[in-house]
């Protein structure tokens, strides 16, 4: 998979976050001077998630590079939808 680009805004500053999968629990997360880890747990269909960030660390509650990966997974889910509505509609108009 290759990289997503997600902004984050606190007040007046906007920050890009790129994104890339690495395995299925892992992400990792660069923004301008840093690179982050975020694994992800999935527990039946929820997923937990932890991020190496200091934000994460000092309040253990979801931080801007958590945010960025649950969009990534949302719009990887989106694309896989999108792909089978495709194969779908392509197999009825080769049967038809």
């Amino acid at each position: 998979m290759s990289w997503r680009v997600y902004t984050n805004r606190q007040g007046k500053t906007v920050e890009e976050l790129a994104v890339k999968e690495i395995t299925i629990n892992k992400y990792v997360i660069h923004n301008k001077n840093s690179v982050y880890i975020v694994d992800v747990v999935y527990t039946g269909k929820a997923g937990w998630f932890s991020c190496e960030c200091e934000s994460f660390n000092y309040r253990k509650t979801n931080c801007k590079h958590i945010e960025a990966v649950k969009l990534y997974i949302e719009d990887k889910e989106i694309d896989e939808r999108i792909k089978n509505v495709a194969r779908e509609s392509t197999e009825e108009l080769m049967a038809g």
